[in-house]
């Protein structure tokens, strides 16, 4: 199982992360409460001395959500959990305070939702929190969101890495996906993908 994980935090990070993907190394998965999780070192991109630029999601952080991701999906035992069909209801029913009136986004990407809602209440929300939307758009998810206070960075950092993380994982199935062109994008594993065309 844990060579099965092991790969799938590997593509996953791949395909969050592009060309940085190298300053990410796995070494090893280990048993928490939560689920198998990815242990791993990380190197920092270098941030861009143009203002008003938006930054590449911190790789750390890429790392932590699909780590967080991969120990939810797995949580159960030596196969993944399968996707509830009613994910927005599931979120919306465990973290109110975090996607008050739901999600718009794919069942397949319900445990990153979760992993995601679980980080962000575990560092601590900052006033006034409310997710405005998440959906898929162009096979990657859109979190958008405001509170009452200035935005603070690590708010802002945890929601772009699981944004990130989106581009690797199937839309339908939660399984490790890549982004397929051709009328509507979508991020799908080969099983769903062939099934689409």
């Amino acid at each position: 199982m844990s060579r099965v994980i092991l790969g799938e935090f590997a593509h996953i990070v791949r395909r969050a992360l592009e060309e940085d993907h190298g300053l990410v190394r796995p070494t090893g998965v280990q048993a928490t409460a939560g689920g198998p999780r990815v242990v791993f070192e990380a190197g920092e991109i270098p941030l861009s001395p143009k203002p008003g630029f938006e930054h590449k999601p911190r790789p750390a952080l890429v790392a932590e959500a699909a780590a967080r991701y991969l120990a939810t999906r797995w949580a159960e035992g030596p196969l993944p959990r399968p996707v509830p069909l009613d994910s927005f209801v599931a979120l919306d029913d465990a973290f109110p305070h975090v996607f008050e009136g739901g999600t718009e986004t794919p069942a397949g990407w319900h445990f990153l939702m979760w992993a995601g809602a679980e980080w962000l209440v575990e560092t601590g929300l900052p006033k006034g929190f409310e997710t405005a939307q998440a959906k898929e758009k162009f096979g990657s998810l859109r979190w958008y969101w405001h509170c009452d206070t200035e935005r603070d960075g690590r708010t802002a950092g945890v929601i772009r890495a699981v944004e990130a993380v989106s581009a690797g994982i199937c839309e339908v199935c939660g399984g490790p996906g890549t982004l397929r062109k051709g009328g509507w994008a979508r991020t799908l594993c080969d099983e769903h993908a062939v099934r689409r065309g």
